[in-house]
């Protein structure tokens, strides 16, 4: 039953999405086809979630902040459609486990290595937990790139608006340099910055073609 509700969300997520925000999708191809994965994005919008995984040809899993799970009819549905809770801003072992589980039954997790939103649409610094799950699974991570949620979906608004979505998977990122022994806080933010240095590139990728298609209309 989980799968039925899973593929149904996404079929929803991907018709919704596509009238809301004509998106443009890209890279989706970097993507594996097989064994565990870690999709990491930049996080502007509640929306990202959904958005992230709606175009991924496999099955995904996610990380959910515990506070949703009090929220009635969420606490019903995110458990259908692969969500499990987290504990923002502490140590969360059992959310690490589950999600070491999941990579180790070669699973697609999504992991936002921010943390949380950004409420300025600027980077932020990736969380150790982020670059130590992918030390500890030995996981691909694929960076994506995320425009257009935060304007579709406001901070402080119930209803989305039309816009316009890109969203771009980047080329898989592996760390066997640091894949033995035990990694420092200061390897764990190397890694972190590596992530989201690349998650930056393909901001700027995106923002470049979107400037581009905006003069090329204009001048029809």
């Amino acid at each position: 039953m989980s799968f039925f509700w899973f593929y149904l969300g996404r079929s929803l997520c991907r018709a919704v999405f596509r009238f809301l925000g004509r998106w443009r999708v890209s890279g989706v191809e970097n993507i594996p086809r097989h064994g565990p994965v870690l999709i990491m994005p930049n996080h502007i919008s509640l929306l990202d979630p959904p958005v992230v995984g709606a175009p991924v040809p496999r099955r995904t899993h996610y990380m959910a902040k515990v506070e949703l799970f009090e929220v009635p009819l969420l606490k019903q549905l995110l458990p259908r459609i692969n969500a499990y809770p987290v504990r923002r801003g502490q140590p969360d072992r059992a959310a690490l486990r589950r999600t070491l589980h999941l990579l180790e039954q070669q699973e697609i997790v999504v992991l936002f290595p921010e943390g949380t939103r950004s409420l300025d649409g600027r980077l932020q610094e990736a969380e150790p937990g982020a670059a130590l799950i992918a030390l500890r699974s030995g996981a691909p991570v694929v960076p994506v790139a995320i425009l257009g949620t935060a304007a579709i979906l406001r901070p402080g608004t119930r209803w989305p608006r039309l816009g316009r979505l890109r969203i771009r998977y980047g080329r898989p990122l592996r760390f066997p340099e640091w894949s033995d022994g035990k990694p420092t806080k200061a390897d764990l933010k190397r890694i972190g910055d590596v992530i989201m240095s690349h998650i930056a590139e393909l901001l700027a990728e995106e923002n470049q073609a979107a400037r581009r298609e905006e003069r090329l209309k204009n001048r029809k």
